[in-house]
This record gives C-alpha cells, structure tokens and sequence, in this order.
C-alpha cells in the first residue's frame, strides 16, 4: 500500500497540482510560478514542491500537500485523501505498477 502511496505522489507534477487549485502559472526569469494567494509574493515551482520567494509567516517552501494545506486551508489528511482521489483515479492499476516495476528494477 504504502509503496502505491509513494509512487502515486512522485508521479504528481507540482506545476500541475497548482494549476488544478487554480493558480495561474507563469515564469519569472524562466523560472514557473505562482502567485502567493495570501501576499504580493510569487511561490516558485521546483521539480519536487514550491519554494516562497521571500520568508513569511504563511508559505516558505514545501511539497504538493504543503501548498493544497496552505491554499485551501485545509488539513493535511484532507488533502492527502482529496490527492488519492482525484490523482489516484487518474492513473490505472497498470501504471501505477509500471512505475513501481521501473523504481524497483523489476
């Protein structure tokens, strides 16, 4: 289970987590970004999560779950589960196991 769980969330893109919440994406000095949608800030968008441009009290950096937390001001099992089922149903059974055979070397 946990092995899903793991290879279903390193297979979510951070650009698209944020475009799904409604951010408008552009770049900066070719660089992706979002506006902070709590402050004047741009959140930049890494490989992995988000990093604030500048440090303040409401996002300094973080994974997809970070930033769903912090733009829905939900909880983190609300976001972890609103993640495992909208990505989750996006990607078969046949993928997922793809993914997890190509990790493993199997």
């Amino acid at each position: 289970m946990f092995d899903k769980v793991n290879t279903l969330f390193e297979s979510i893109r951070p650009f698209k987590v944020a475009h799904d919440l409604g951010c408008i994406c552009f770049k900066v000095h070719g660089v992706p970004a979002i506006k902070d949608p709590f402050s004047t800030d741009n959140i930049y968008i890494t490989e992995s999560g988000f990093v604030s441009q500048s440090k303040n009290a409401g996002f300094n950096a973080g994974n997809i779950v970070d930033l769903m937390v912090y733009v829905r001001k939900i909880t983190y099992v609300e976001a972890v589960t609103h993640i495992l089922d909208v990505y989750g149903k996006q990607m078969d059974n046949k993928r997922l196991m793809a993914l997890a055979a190509h990790k493993t070397g199997i």
